[in-house]
C-alpha cells in the first residue's frame, strides 16, 4: 500500500513556494483571528518556520512581519504573541542547524527562563502588574458569590505569583511544538522519514539535573521571581515527562496508534488529577538517570 502521508505536505510547501503571497494573506488572517479569539495564530507561525526551513532567515522575514502586522496596528499590542512570533527565529536557526529537538527543546527552556529573569528585572513589582490583570477576574468572583473578598484576594494572589512562569510555558510548549510541525512537514515533503522516532526519544542532557537541582532549592527560597522560575520548570518538567511516558509507550507497542491512544488519555489524566502530574514530574526527573525508553530494549535482543 503507498505511503501518501506526504501527499498533504507536497500540496502545502507547493504553495509557499509558488504562491507566497497566499501565504503571507494566510498569516495576516491568522493573526486577525487570533485577536478575536480564535487561537489559530499557531497556524502562522508554523508557515514562517517551514518558510524558513525551505529558504532562509531573511525570505521568512517577510511572513514574520505579515504575522505581526496585525497586533501592531491594532493599537493595542498583544506582547505576548508578537514575542512568540519573533522566538520563532532563535528556536528555527537551531533546529535547522543541528537537526535536534532534544537541543532545540533545552534553547527554548533556557530562553524561556531568561526571560522570565529578565521581565523580573525590568518590573520588579511584576506581581502588582498581574494583579491589575486579574481584576475583572477578581469582579467576576465576587459577584458569584462563591468565595468571600479575602478568599478571592488570596486567589489572585497565587495567581499573579506563578502567572509570568506558567505565561513563559504556554511560550515554550507552542514554540516547541510549532517547530516540529514544521520540520515534520518539510521532512514529509522531501521523502525523508524517521522524525516521529527522533521525537519520541528526545533526550534532555545535563539540563534535566541541572533543573532537578534548582527545584530542591528551591524549597528553601520563595522572592518573586524564584516562585515564577519554580513553576515554569515544574511545568516544563512535567511536560518532558509526558514526552518521555508517549516514548516509552510507542517502544513497547510498536505503534502510532497506541501512542496516539495513551495521548489523550495522558491529557485526561493530566487535567482530572494531580497524581498524575506528580508521577510525570518524577518520571522527568529521574529519566536522566533511568533511561525509561530503554527499559524494553531487551525485548529486541537476540537471545533475551
Amino acid at each position: 500500500m503507498p505511503d501518501n502521508r506526504h501527499i498533504l505536505s507536497d500540496r502545502l510547501t507547493n504553495i509557499l513556494d509558488n504562491k507566497p503571497w497566499l501565504g503571507c494573506i494566510l498569516c495576516i488572517g491568522c493573526s486577525t483571528l487570533t485577536m478575536v479569539g480564535f487561537p489559530v495564530l499557531w497556524i502562522a507561525m508554523a508557515i514562517c518556520a517551514l518558510v524558513y526551513f525551505r529558504h532562509s532567515l531573511s525570505y521568512s522575514l517577510i511572513f514574520i512581519v505579515c504575522a505581526i502586522i496585525p497586533f501592531i496596528l491594532s493599537g493595542q499590542v498583544d506582547y505576548f504573541s508578537v514575542g512568540s512570533v519573533l522566538l520563532l527565529l532563535p528556536i528555527c536557526a537551531v533546529q535547522n542547524r543541528y537537526k535536534s529537538f532534544s537541543l532545540t527543546y533545552e534553547v527554548c527552556i533556557i530562553i524561556s527562563l531568561c526571560v522570565i529573569l529578565a521581565l523580573h528585572l525590568l518590573v520588579p513589582d511584576l506581581q502588582s502588574w498581574w494583579i491589575g490583570q486579574y481584576m475583572k477576574t477578581e469582579e467576576v468572583l465576587l459577584k458569584d458569590g462563591v468565595f468571600t473578598k479575602l478568599q478571592v484576594q488570596e486567589i489572585i494572589k497565587v495567581l499573579a505569583s506563578v502567572s509570568t512562569g506558567l505565561t513563559a510555558l504556554s511560550m515554550s510548549i507552542n514554540l516547541f511544538l510549532v517547530n516540529f510541525i514544521a520540520t515534520y512537514i518539510d521532512a514529509l515533503s522531501k521523502k525523508q522519514y524517521g522524525l516521529f522516532k527522533e521525537f519520541m526519544m528526545m533526550k534532555m542532557g545535563l539540563l534535566s539535573p541541572i533543573l532537578t537541582v534548582f527545584l530542591a532549592v528551591s524549597l528553601f527560597y520563595t522572592p518573586g521571581w524564584v516562585v515564577d522560575l519554580t513553576a515554569y520548570v515544574i511545568g516544563i518538567m512535567i511536560t518532558y515527562g509526558f514526552i518521555v511516558s508517549l516514548g516509552v509507550v510507542w517502544r513497547f507497542f510498536k505503534a502510532r496508534a497506541w501512542v496516539i491512544i495513551s495521548l489523550f488519555l495522558f491529557i485526561f489524566l493530566l487535567m482530572t488529577t494531580n497524581i498524575f502530574k506528580l508521577l510525570m514530574l518524577l518520571i522527568a526527573v529521574t529519566d536522566y538517570v533511568a533511561q525509561w525508553r530503554t527499559i524494553f530494549d531487551s525485548k529486541d535482543q537476540p537471545g533475551q
